[in-house]
């Protein structure tokens, strides 16, 4: 849980792991160049006490972390492996 501790600024107190999953997507890096990406995902259930998180990107593969409602998100504003997760954890993000 170190690579959680370095990219959000928390400390976990429970984990488990849910599941390992792969993607294949298309991804546009400017317009009209585009590049087929495979995606390996771990993904963690996570619980924590802690409500600040950092915020800021890294400058390197993270632009900060934040808390979002589920029930709000909107898919068109999700990554595809974001909305496989999510999906996998019983939500159905319209």
């Amino acid at each position: 849980m170190l690579r959680i501790m370095e990219e959000a600024g928390i400390n976990i107190t429970n984990y488990n792991l849910m599941d390992i999953v792969a993607t294949n997507i298309k991804w546009e890096i400017e317009p009209d160049l585009w590049e087929d990406l495979h995606h390996i995902g771990i993904l963690y259930t996570v619980e924590t006490n802690e409500n600040d998180l950092k915020n800021v990107a890294d400058g390197l593969d993270s632009d900060g972390a934040n808390w979002y409602n589920i029930n709000e998100l909107n898919k068109k504003e999700l990554s595809p492996f974001t909305i496989l997760a999510l999906n996998k954890l019983g939500y159905n993000i319209q």
